[in-house]
């Protein structure tokens, strides 16, 4: 049979803040690994499910493993009969009927009550005591004290129960007397996150589903159980095994059928007590000082206060009211039953459970899980190898202080030696560095003056240069500025120039135009002078018909000829030099265009030169305001330097 365990508490590494008050907690402290992270990790394999860590984690990082989930996927699809624990009746007070309508109203097929299993389970227990005579029977109802023994306590296994759990009992019953339900599923509404190692092991119980999911199930769904008729179970009803679920219960309800019992029987609960009963129970069974039947929970409140439970920081007054309230009134119901036909409640309670008990069908066998418990223990050399790792090195540094959560130094060196946990976490190993570091600082003192002026020393050197860099900041400052300044006054003439040259070849244009209007004028001088030669030929040519009459006239003709002549050359010569002009007008034209085109490339590129070295004005400001910031800040170091300097040569 394997030895393996499924997980029952989980972490949620985002939750966990490594504060060991889950090891703390522990009744078995080696199942936590601490190794890595600043987290706490848990082997299920080593882990006895009693969920104290669970208890004691205050951010909410351990979590409970139970099946709701797929209870209710499953629900629709398969036929599930369910199997409710008797301390139901405490999680849904005046409520637990209602719990059965409501269930069977989702499609269970049949409740059964764990309370009736536990009456056949007394029955088993009392039959092997009469039959085996065993020196000490340990009662196996907490599955995590089971997984605790084939554990860590493995010389125990022999005197646990051979007898199934009352849910167990509870379960094979049906599979035994109800054959309709041979073949169905059983889903168990149990108080204990740790019933799920029992199913698998004994290979009967489908989905462990807590009060605890259920009741939260119900809030977040709107499931109001009160709406809900009382609906009683589906086999006869239970008599003071209702009591189960409390400390003592299983004793009170062997007492109905051997009120001896009680004289031989030692009833015993609660983390901080069962486990160290049990490391000293083997040496008191040797010695035949040991009672015969040790009824033993793990949880105070016993199944009431169990890890799938709201019960645990309840009054246990509270707790079991509710129980008791449930017990009397089974009382009750059994009275009443025997009352019309005189029996005796003891015997008619025997009569039923003997109609429903066979032998040999509830025995129980359990596995030694030892190898499971990988723990080394170091020899005395590896511990002190340890010791001295965590910074003890005499036997005053041994505090059991309790901080890392093993309760002593010694657990805490064996969680070390198996790689669960590291020196650093000890409390005495940090107490230790920071004196370590308190002394280097003392020691070093001296030479730490000496860094510190040379320090102070070097900062100052920099602080010159620094000093000289800002200078020759500023300086370059100033000169970017008047660069800054005669680029754009060499802009603005460029610019006056630009338009001047604009200016200036309007004007041109005008005088050529203006030259153009005297050649046309030219022209017209011309052609009256062409005009007056004709005349005058016309004249000189009527005078001479005229004769001695018309010589004076010729005479006058010759001289307007001659006029006309004249004016056709000095035509000419205004004509050529005309033409001079033009030609010096267009050479000037191109000359001065010329000379705007590269005023215009000058202005441009004075307004390049203006925005670079704007640019670099800026950044050299940026430069500067830098060097000042450092300036400032090497100045301050420099002064509370001088100042510790000062302050450790005045101690």
């Amino acid at each position: 049979m394997s030895t393996k365990l499924a997980p029952v508490v989980i972490i949620d590494e985002e939750k966990c803040t490594g504060c060991y008050a889950c090891i703390s907690a522990c009744p078995v402290k080696f199942c936590n690994d601490a190794s890595e992270d600043g987290l706490v990790r848990i082997n299920a394999d080593m882990c006895i499910g009693c969920g104290c860590c669970i208890k004691a984690c205050t951010h909410d990082a351990r979590i409970p493993v139970d099946d709701t989930s797929a209870f209710f996927a499953s629900i629709k699809k398969s036929h599930i009969v369910a199997i409710v624990a008797p301390a139901v009746a405490s999680s849904f007070p005046d409520q637990h009927l209602q719990l059965n309508s409501y269930l069977k109203s989702i499609g269970v097929k049949a409740c059964f009550d764990v309370s009736f299993g536990a009456e056949l389970t007394i029955k088993t227990y009392l039959d092997y005591l009469q039959k085996d005579k065993p020196k000490t029977i340990i009662s196996q109802p907490c599955p995590a004290l089971v997984s605790y023994i084939e554990i860590y306590q493995t010389e125990l296994l022999e005197y646990l129960a051979p007898a199934d759990s009352p849910m167990m009992h509870a379960m094979k019953m049906v599979r035994e007397f109800y054959p309709q339900y041979k073949n169905t599923r059983f889903v168990i509404v149990s108080p204990c996150i740790a019933k799920r190692r029992e199913f698998d092991d004994v290979h009967i119980g489908d989905y462990n589903v807590t009060f605890t999911s259920l009741i939260n199930y119900f809030k977040a769904n709107g499931i109001d159980l009160s709406k809900y008729p009382e609906t009683d179970y589906d086999n006869p009803p239970a008599e003071r095994a209702v009591l189960f679920s409390t400390p003592g219960g299983l004793l009170q309800t062997a007492m109905r059928w051997n009120p001896e019992i009680i004289n031989v029987t030692r009833k015993i609960e609660g983390p901080e007590i069962i486990y160290n009963y049990f490391s000293k129970l083997k040496k008191q069974i040797d010695h035949g000082t040991a009672p015969v039947l040790i009824d033993c929970l793990n949880c105070e409140l016993g199944c009431n206060g169990g890890t799938g439970t709201m019960n645990a920081h309840k009054s246990p007054d509270e707790v079991e009211y509710l129980v008791e309230k449930r017990n009397r009134k089974m009382k009750d119901l059994w009275h009443k039953k025997t009352e019309t036909d005189g029996s005796s409640v003891n015997d008619a309670i025997k009569k039923v459970v003997d109609i429903h008990w066979k032998d040999g069908l509830y025995r129980r066998k359990y596995v030694n899980r030892s190898s499971n418990n990988t723990i080394r223990i170091p020899n005395n050399r590896e511990k002190i190898q340890i010791y001295r790792a965590m910074h003890k090195h005499s036997k005053a540094d041994i505090y059991n202080c309790m901080s890392c959560g093993y309760n002593s130094c010694e657990a805490m060196a064996t969680a070390i030696y198996n790689n669960l946990n590291v020196p650093q976490h000890c409390h005495h190993y940090l107490l230790a560095n920071i004196e370590g570091i308190m002394n280097d600082v003392t020691s070093q003192n001296e030479e730490q003056k000496g860094i510190v002026v040379e320090i102070n020393s070097s900062l100052n050197k920099i602080l010159k240069v620094i000093e000289t860099v800002f200078t020759a900041s500023n300086e370059l400052h100033k000169n970017i500025k008047e660069i800054n300044n005669s680029a754009q006054s060499a802009s603005e003439i460029a610019h006056k120039g630009t338009l001047l040259t604009k200016t200036t070849t309007a004007e041109v244009q005008a005088l050529i135009s203006k030259t153009v209007n005297m050649e046309n004028s030219v022209g017209m001088i011309n052609k009256i002078a062409g005009q007056t030669q004709m005349l005058a030929l016309n004249a000189s040519i009527e005078a001479a018909r005229a004769g001695d009459a018309g010589k004076g006239f010729s005479v006058v003709a010759s001289e307007v000829k001659n006029l006309a002549q004249e004016t056709l050359k000095v035509s000419d010569e205004i004509i050529s030099n005309i033409n001079g002009v033009n030609e010096q007008v267009k050479e000037t034209t191109h000359s001065i265009e010329s000379i705007g085109s590269v005023i215009v490339d000058i202005d441009k590129a004075q307004e390049l030169v203006a925005e670079y070295v704007k640019n670099e004005e800026v950044m050299v400001k940026k430069i500067a305001k830098n060097l000042s910031e450092i300036v400032t800040n090497i100045r301050k170091i420099s002064n509370e330097l001088e100042s510790v300097i000062s302050t450790e040569l005045t101690e």
